[in-house]
């Protein structure tokens, strides 16, 4: 039971990421003002690691960037 709880949350999560991800791929020109303040809105934190680079938004998904060497 546990197991499938996880698992089904973690089903839930990569949904999420996937329609975030998916939203800005279509309306990258509605995100790219000059300010800042679309992303502003649904950005919950930016997270900036040695290796990557991890945006959370405010919607519960979170994307992670590996740097390019």
């Amino acid at each position: 039971d546990e197991l499938q709880k996880r698992q089904k949350v973690l089903y839930e999560q990569q949904g999420n990421t996937l329609a975030v991800a998916y939203w800005l791929n279509q309306f990258h020109d509605a995100t790219d003002d000059r300010d800042g303040s679309i992303m502003k809105t649904l950005v919950e934190a930016i997270i900036v690691w040695d290796d990557r680079i991890e945006v959370r938004f405010k919607c519960g998904a979170t994307v992670e960037q590996k740097y390019v060497a």
